[in-house]
């Protein structure tokens, strides 16, 4: 699990005049006097780090790097933390990588063609980090379903909370692998109640808005936004107020949804593409970008989705919702706007 933005360990000495003061013929002088603050560490990251180990504990796995490994099968960190194998990881000893046009199987090099594994699946629902998927033994090809995180709903000057965020996109592809091969699993998160951004892209909103659905994807070579290779875009923040102002636009497959604005006079975000993020609604919003929607957390701001490209933000009116990634693909296979509440991953083989 990888934890962003986290305050590190400060070592900082000051040298202060204070009215302190040495008498010498009676006159009065003064005098330097230090103040040290040394290895002061904020004590946040010490309980976050403790939360993380727990939960790594939880799952018999180990911690390593800020994300919970099994050391037993992930080739970046084989029998201990950061100990990388060629090849593949079994049982924490690395193994010799097989030629090209065959696959490891029951511990031996075969000819791919040959290889039939059994199946199995695996699923992933919200946790607020990233997890890890090691490809297991015999497998060469696993298809993934990715469901995006819905954006937040909007709180209304009198009645009740409304839900009206965009619903997460839908996506289905299939991967070409190899066995303890290490992928990167995040999971968005739903936006929330006046403003909070959902997890993995979602826009920050304000007061009487939603924020962003956080997008849901599958990284490969590496943990940052261009290592993505599979995306479901995310929802767009709702928005109400006196009177209702719009709604969220749905995560898309090509193109996110746009925003929805029910007064004239505001105008609601556009929904990201597969080259841009969205286009801003009514200031003072923001254009979505590359893994984000648009937010500013200002008054009245809904937050765009999270996605390939992240929707747009807009005062007085709807998110945008984030685009969608599958291979090679753009439109892909899945369906816009169907998922409710956080997002999900489901691999099978």
């Amino acid at each position: 699990m990888v934890l962003e933005g986290r305050w590190r360990t400060v070592s900082v000495t000051l040298a202060i005049v204070i009215g302190g003061c040495d008498e010498i013929n009676d006159a009065r002088q003064p005098r330097p006097v230090p103040i040290s603050f040394a290895d002061v560490e904020d004590e946040s990251e010490a309980e976050t780090d403790e939360v993380l180990a727990r939960a790594c504990e939880a799952e018999a796995l180990d911690l390593c790097e800020d994300e919970c490994v099994d050391v037993r099968f992930d080739a970046r960190h084989c029998g201990g933390c950061g100990r990388v194998c060629a090849g593949a990881c079994a049982a924490g000893f690395c193994e010799a990588p097989c030629e090209v046009g065959q696959i490891r199987c029951d511990g031996r090099c075969v000819e791919r063609t040959r290889v039939t594994p059994g199946g199995g699946a695996r699923e992933f629902a919200f946790t607020g980090a990233p997890e890890t998927f090691v490809v297991p033994d015999c497998v060469s090809r696993i298809t993934v379903e990715l469901w995006g995180a819905q954006g937040g709903g909007s709180r209304c000057c009198e009645g009740p909370e409304q839900d009206d965020g965009g619903l997460g996109a839908y996506v289905r592809a299939e991967l070409d692998v190899e066995p303890g091969e290490a992928l990167q699993i995040r999971v968005g998160g739903r936006g929330g109640l006046e403003g909070a951004a959902g997890y993995n892209g979602g826009g920050l909103g304000g007061a009487f808005a939603g924020g962003g659905g956080g997008a849901s994807d599958v990284r490969h070579g590496g943990t940052t936004l261009d290592d993505r290779i599979v995306v479901a875009g995310g929802g767009g923040g709702g928005q109400c107020g006196c009177p209702d102002h719009g709604a969220g636009g749905p995560g898309g497959l090509a193109i996110g949804g746009p925003g929805v604005a029910l007064l004239p006079e505001w105008q609601a975000a556009g929904g990201g593409t597969q080259s841009q993020g969205g286009a801003v609604g009514s200031t003072p919003g923001e254009a979505g970008r590359f893994g984000e929607g648009g937010g500013g957390g200002l008054y009245h701001v809904a937050g765009g989705g999270g996605g390939w490209f992240g929707g747009g933000s807009a005062h007085a009116a709807g998110g945008g919702g984030g685009s969608s990634l599958v291979g090679d693909d753009p439109a892909g296979r899945g369906l816009p706007g169907v998922r409710a509440g956080d997002g999900r991953v489901r691999i099978r083989w």
